[in-house]
């Protein structure tokens, strides 16, 4: 087994990051997770390789032009893993890039004039500590628990300590305790590591979503709405009850034919997205097949479902379908069913009731509402 002299620890380092960034490469290149985010944390690891302390190869290696050309490539390396992280996260930093290249250039400057190794390292640690904040703040939206966040915070707060202290910093001597620069290579992995998972979480919660979710209207699928069904049927046994809605398009078929299927798809997106701006955080909706939707409603009486199809009904008639410069009128059929206390009740035979309204409804001549409380047209 080698000693862990500094040549051997820096080798150790230089096939970590290395390794790292083509593995950043495998996976958005060739696997496609996470593309954009996958080049900055590749062209990050592969920044941080120059940065490593190298005395027996200073002829050729950064540090013999001396000490802040590595100080600028760490600051760069780090910049480029905060951006990846953004992306990892789905957050949208404009302006970020461009106050990072300015801010390299001041430096650069600066570095150049002869007294900037501690202004390096102080950004250096800055960028740290803010890509941990994104970190913190920004993770818990993946359904991420508190422990998993602080583990994927850890490292890049000791990266900023180690930025710091100059502990692995380029301008680092070689005398420092193989075992301290040991620690921060096992800080730099737990880092990557740390990233990667994030990278395929991002990946498994996209797979979960398609999954539970119609593709073509992002609605819920028939699986999803099971699942939301069979949880609120558990709950309604405790005294919480819902409301559910049928509905279907008017003269949907009307549309294909004269309009064409692109058309059609059209029709479903824009009856999709105006009932999910009017539902609330806890409400469902759900493709059920061709142009018949269902709304999930928990916690909602009969009433306050009735005067929400309502709504839903006038605002479809006041939103037509726009397509390729002509308007569209669009309306929808409704029934409208909702269970009482902790009543026992058939899941089905409920489900089924709604579909009866809803034909009830269109044969009264569609665009109407029909409910347990409505009378027969």
């Amino acid at each position: 087994m080698p000693s862990l002299d500094p040549l051997t620890l820096w080798m150790a380092a230089a096939v970590l990051h290395g390794f790292s960034a083509m593995v950043w490469a495998l996976l958005g290149g060739f696997y496609r997770i996470a593309p954009r985010a996958s080049l900055w944390l590749c062209t990050g690891e592969f920044l941080l390789i120059p940065t490593l302390h190298c005395r027996s190869c200073d002829s050729f290696w950064p540090g013999s032009l001396g000490l802040w050309l590595p100080g600028l490539l760490h600051l760069a390396g780090l910049l480029a893993l905060a951006l990846g992280v953004a992306q990892l996260l789905r957050l949208r930093p404009p302006r970020l890039a461009g106050w990072a290249v300015a801010a390299l250039g001041v430096i650069a400057v600066l570095a150049i004039g002869g007294g900037a190794l501690g202004l390096l390292g102080a950004a250096a640690a800055l960028v740290a500590l803010a890509t941990a904040s994104l970190l913190w703040r920004h993770s818990g939206g993946e359904r991420m628990p508190a422990g998993a966040r602080l583990a994927l915070v850890l490292p890049f707060v000791l990266v900023a300590a180690e930025a710091l202290a100059g502990v692995w910093s380029p301008w680092a001597a070689e005398t420092h305790s193989p075992m301290l620069a040991l620690l921060m290579i096992g800080v730099h992995l737990w880092l990557t590591l740390s990233l990667m998972i994030l990278a395929v979480r991002r990946l498994w919660l996209r797979i979960l979503h398609l999954s539970q979710h119609d593709a073509l209207t992002g609605a819920l699928n028939r699986r999803a709405l099971e699942e939301r069904l069979s949880q609120l049927q558990a709950r309604q046994r405790r005294g919480e009850g819902f409301a559910w809605i049928a509905l279907d398009i008017d003269h949907f078929k009307r549309i294909n034919d004269q309009l064409g299927h692109a058309a059609g798809d059209a029709a479903l997106q824009h009856v999709a997205s105006l009932l999910m701006r009017q539902l609330r955080a806890g409400d469902a909706v759900a493709r059920l097949g061709g142009e018949e939707f269902g709304l999930l409603l928990p916690n909602t009486s009969l009433a306050a479902a009735v005067a929400l199809a309502e709504r839903l009904r006038l605002a479809l008639v006041q939103q037509p379908l726009s397509w390729k410069g002509q308007l569209w009128p669009m309306s929808a059929s409704f029934g409208v069913t909702a269970t009482r206390g902790r009543d026992a009740f058939d899941l089905q035979n409920l489900l089924h009731h709604a579909d009866c309204l809803l034909y009830q409804a269109k044969e009264a001549g569609r665009n109407s509402v029909r409910s347990d409380s409505s009378e027969p047209a």
